[in-house]
């Protein structure tokens, strides 16, 4: 899988103080589409294995991919302003029902929501050492990853 970035384009659609952070999040946008496994959606249904998404699924796949990069954007050191002001320049959604996309009070909801997860577990991957007994991640002989099968 492939996301082509041209960077006069995502310039062209950012502007002012907040540039970096917006590049940051089309391109953490895009990346969560991959990750959410929305891109495998259009080869399939291009062959015809899958029937295509029903607008509302499209306006959810959108809001996985808002919070994903509200998450990677807080992980970056992104502030919550920084992260939400980027949705402020995108077009308001007049009639939600027949668009691609949900409204941006949703797309800011998810991105918060995104920043907050983000936010959570800042000490268990910052530069500081976090103990055992305060990590979140702890591995355990039963883990799937210790497993030697």
């Amino acid at each position: 899988r492939y996301i082509l970035y041209d960077r006069k384009f995502i310039n062209s659609l950012t502007s002012g103080s907040n540039k970096y952070w917006s590049n940051m999040f089309i391109l953490a946008h895009e990346i969560g589409h991959h990750v959410n496994g929305h891109s495998l959606d259009i080869i399939l249904y291009i062959n015809n294995v899958v029937d295509p998404k029903s607008l509302n699924e499209k306006r959810n796949q959108e809001l996985e991919a808002d919070e994903f990069a509200g998450f990677v954007l807080a992980k970056l050191g992104a502030t919550l302003k920084e992260t939400s002001k980027v949705l402020l320049n995108i077009p308001q959604i007049s009639n939600e029902i027949s668009s691609t996309h949900p409204s941006r009070d949703k797309r800011i909801i998810a991105v918060e929501l995104g920043f907050e997860k983000g936010k959570l577990n800042n000490d268990t991957i910052s530069n500081k050492k976090v103990s055992p007994e305060k990590s979140k991640f702890r591995s355990s002989s039963k883990s799937k990853f210790n497993r030697k099968d």
